[in-house]
């Protein structure tokens, strides 16, 4: 029977919520432009692109120009957001792959009263 190392353990998918927190963690302590953030958060341009299109249609990121650079940065809604999610689901302990499996029933429900 052949065993796989660690590095070649299949790891699984983020969830969209946990990308968006990600972005909005990150964004709460460095606004940043669009290609530092996707760096940091490990997506593609088209990734961050779509992601922080969907967070500042909710209310929870804005853009501003910086030396002739759009940067982003997390709203009042979005640190709110945040308070909520850590009080709520706590953080992901090592080893678990997502703060949201256990609570997957409600995080639709979360997002839908930040878009009211």
């Amino acid at each position: 029977m052949i065993t796989r190392s660690k590095k070649q353990e299949v790891r699984a998918r983020r969830t969209s919520l946990d990308i968006m927190t990600d972005l909005l963690t990150i964004l709460s302590t460095n606004p940043c432009g669009k290609t530092q953030l996707m760096y940091r958060v490990n997506l593609s341009y088209k990734q961050c692109s779509k992601y922080l299109e969907i967070l500042e249609k909710l209310g929870v990121v804005q853009q501003f120009v910086q030396n002739g650079i759009k940067h982003f940065s997390i709203t009042n809604m979005g640190e709110l957001y945040l308070f909520d999610m850590s009080r709520d689901f706590g953080s992901i302990s090592e080893g678990e792959e997502s703060v949201w499996k256990s609570r997957s029933a409600q995080s639709p429900r979360i997002l839908s009263e930040l878009s009211n």
